[in-house]
């Protein structure tokens, strides 16, 4: 038995021997799982955990824990001394993940499986047929089988479930690390980004999810690490996922504008002054213009830069329906746009009745209202006005103080002469006033100058004579 325990342990040696050599140089573009063997310099590495791209066996750290690779040992062994006797039965060992502490060339028992112990494992270097730790011999025969009955490890499940890798998130926005532990053994999880531990928590047996707030404050690339410990404070196993941090680009605002007068939907009478005032404003504090249109025409602009209030007066000459549009530009180009509609009337112009129409119904002097005479209020017509009296009255209307004027009967403002009507002409013509006039003067439209006949209107043979009224 024990010579075919040796020649085990020289297979073994062969086969690890073999298996150095064939470890693959690294590179830093992969990404390697828990148990992957890279050769750096003549070194062998083995992965304790999930290697990210970048994460090299070479790299410093604070403490030999935080990397997430293992030196080996060198890729070209040097013989070890030859394998001493093989111990009895009572030398073995059972092995309990987490409790039994071993020296190299120790026999233990795992599974119903015995192992010799080599290159110092931990007491969480689970013995196995593939590991470095431990190499696969068969058990001493004591006649009654292993010495110890199969222990099941305690298996931990864990995981990093948000974020995920590759993630973005924004700066100085509050983010939730979860993770998931279960079993294992595990006492204690740590928090990390890139260098620094950022929150510490207790493993509950009754608690699977595990959150830690976290605010980024630098933009670019932040790796989160996860890890897991005993209650040893033994390092069971850690994750880490890689987060992009982006800084949200804060757009342009586009201005504000209103009309404040006039008030949509008023109204203006031609020709008419319409006060025109705008409130513009930009929340980038970058306006640049403002201007008002009338039905698409520019009438008003100001110079944003150096102006703040935006006021101006237009003159409206032609009648009818009117928008009203105003634009603040900002120096991104940013447009804002406001109208109203607003109503240009023509002027009404009531003309004057027809001479004579407001005296119809009034006496002409000297038809006298009271025979020979005036009372209070009696309205006369004289020279083609009307006037009240004041008290009874004999004197001419309108001479003295016992009148008041009442009216011009051609409808002219008081005090003004009244309107000459000259009827169509008659054969022979007839000019007829009231009141008659001493003077006349007659004209005709002319290319040149217009000629005039001056007519003595006291001598009623030239008002007769055709030929000097034409």
């Amino acid at each position: 038995m024990l010579k075919k325990n040796k020649l085990a342990l020289v297979l073994a040696g062969v086969l690890f021997s073999g298996y150095l050599y064939a470890a693959e140089p690294y590179d830093s573009s992969q990404s390697y799982p828990k148990g992957s063997q890279v050769n750096v310099d003549g070194q062998l590495y083995e992965a304790k955990w999930w290697a990210n791209p970048g994460q090299s066996p070479t790299d410093d750290y604070a403490n030999d824990w935080d990397s997430p690779w293992k030196l080996i040992g060198d890729t070209e062994p040097t013989p070890g001394p030859e394998p001493g006797p093989e111990p009895g039965p009572g030398d073995v060992t059972p092995f309990i993940p987490g409790q039994t502490q071993v020296n190299n060339g120790d026999m233990v028992s795992y599974n119903g499986e015995c192992f010799i112990a080599k290159n110092s494992p931990g007491t969480w270097e689970t013995p196995s047929a593939s590991s470095w730790f431990w190499d696969l011999v068969d058990c001493p025969d004591d006649g009654n089988g292993p010495t110890d009955p199969p222990i099941d490890p305690p298996q931990l499940e864990f995981s990093i479930v948000s974020p995920n890798n590759n993630d973005s998130l924004e700066l100085n926005q509050n983010t939730s690390i979860t993770t998931r532990i279960v079993g294992g053994g595990a006492e204690k999880v740590e928090f990390w980004v890139n260098n620094g531990k950022f929150g510490e928590q207790n493993v509950e047996k009754s608690k699977e999810l595990y959150s830690q707030s976290w605010t980024p404050t630098e933009v670019g690339s932040a790796a989160i690490s996860v890890y897991v410990y005993a209650a040893d404070n033994q390092l069971i196993e850690q994750q880490s996922v890689n987060v992009n941090v982006f800084e949200e680009e804060e757009l342009p605002s586009a201005p504000e504008v209103r009309f404040i007068s006039p008030n949509n939907g008023s109204k203006f009478d031609v020709p008419a002054t319409v006060a025109i005032a705008v409130q513009a404003t930009d929340k980038d504090e970058n306006l640049v213009s403002v201007v008002v249109k009338a039905n698409n025409q520019q009438i008003c602009e100001f110079d944003a830069r150096t102006e703040t209030e935006f006021a101006c007066n237009w003159n409206a000459t032609t009648p009818g329906n009117v928008t009203l549009e105003t634009i603040a530009i900002d120096d991104s180009d940013l447009a804002a746009r406001a109208s109203i509609q607003i109503t240009i009337n023509e002027e009404e112009i009531t003309p004057p009745p027809p001479t004579g129409e407001l005296c119809d119904d009034f006496n002409v002097y000297p038809d006298w209202t009271r025979g020979d005479h005036a009372s209070n209020g009696d309205i006369m017509v004289h020279n083609n006005i009307a006037y009240e009296a004041i008290y009874w009255t004999q004197s001419t209307p309108g001479s003295d103080g016992s009148w008041n004027h009442h009216v011009n009967c051609d409808g002219t403002p008081p005090g003004t002469a009244p309107l000459l009507s000259l009827p169509n002409p008659l054969d022979p013509v007839r000019l007829e006033v009231a009141g008659w006039p001493n003077h006349l003067v007659v004209a005709s439209p002319s290319t040149a100058a217009p000629s005039s006949i001056v007519i003595d209107t006291v001598n009623s043979d030239e008002i007769a004579d055709l030929a000097k009224l034409t």
